[in-house]
């Protein structure tokens, strides 16, 4: 019960923390962790060069672990 209450709060935080981001760099970290898309999928989806979405992708798993970790500190 304590891990499965851990993990739906780590959830909530990433939730929140997508949120926070523009949409493109929250669309394609979901596309990618999420939804299991490669960046070439990704960025036709979004019209965007694979090397924009892998940057995308590396800032929203940046800001997530930021958040996770303020989180911990706490």
């Amino acid at each position: 019960p304590e891990r499965r209450a851990l993990a739906a709060d780590q959830l909530r935080l990433v939730r929140e923390a997508l949120r926070e981001l523009p949409r493109k760099t929250s669309a394609a970290f979901v596309m990618h962790a999420i939804e299991g898309r490669g960046f070439d999928a990704i960025a036709r989806t979004l019209k965007l060069s694979e090397r924009m979405v892998r940057y995308h992708v590396a800032r929203a798993m940046a800001h997530c672990r930021a958040r996770l970790d303020a989180q911990e500190k706490t």
